[in-house]
């Protein structure tokens, strides 16, 4: 899925919503329009039965795809060390715009960023200031901070987990870590908290290119 490519479909409540989204058009409305609309009605009377199925279904439809628009992942932003979902919701509650990466087209994934804080200290402590008080959002949802992430490589290598220490806490998941081991080389592995609104994991990436290549949850 475009909106949701992986790890973000495994970490995220989309396919739930999905799900109900398939039970509303493939067994509701055919249920409802079985028990409700009998064509032995009156015309009018059957034409309204039909009409009110479309019409719940369609509402259904509409705030099913508004649910997944608003949360789907835009940005995947790096802030010291830690990675940050951030969905269209986060972007449309903060009222902020980027001054340096574009938001995606409705037709795109999310956008990995590096967040640049100001290079005044006394800028950045009033930041962090405004941000423990709860007069803004956390600097990692604040796009006009956000940088291409390609353009830092280094400085987020330089701060990412390596494979031999998150092995040993990883027990569950060592086929997949051994498997991606194998693939990309243990050395080119680099682990990093990923952090959103539903869960919390371990983003995987490979620093010769930045790529994401895997999830691990907490």
């Amino acid at each position: 899925m475009t909106w949701y490519p992986k790890p973000f479909t495994n970490m995220m409540p989309v396919w739930k919503i999905f799900w109900v989204l398939v039970f509303v058009y493939l067994i509701l409305g055919p249920s409802m329009t079985a028990i409700i609309a009998n064509p032995r009605k009156p015309r009018h009377q059957f034409a309204r039965d039909i009409f009110i199925i479309i019409l719940i279904q369609t509402i259904g439809l509409v705030g099913g795809v508004r649910t997944i628009y608003l949360g789907r992942p835009i940005y995947l932003a790096f802030d010291t060390g830690i990675f940050y979902v951030v969905t269209q919701s986060d972007i449309i509650a903060n009222n902020n715009e980027s001054h340096d990466v574009a938001m995606p087209s409705i037709f795109q994934g999310p956008i990995s960023v590096y967040v640049e804080l100001p290079e005044d200290a006394k800028k950045q402590i009033e930041l962090v200031k405004d941000w423990l008080s709860g007069s803004i959002g956390q600097p990692a949802y604040k796009p006009e901070l956000y940088r291409l992430l390609s353009n830092y490589q280094d400085t987020v290598n330089a701060q990412g987990m390596t494979f031999d220490k998150i092995l040993p806490s990883h027990n569950d998941d060592s086929f997949q870590l051994e498997q991606l081991a194998l693939k990309y080389g243990s050395n080119n592995l680099l682990f990093y908290l990923l952090i959103n609104s539903n869960s919390k994991g371990k983003l995987i990436t490979n620093k010769i290119n930045g790529e994401i290549v895997g999830f691990l949850p907490n």
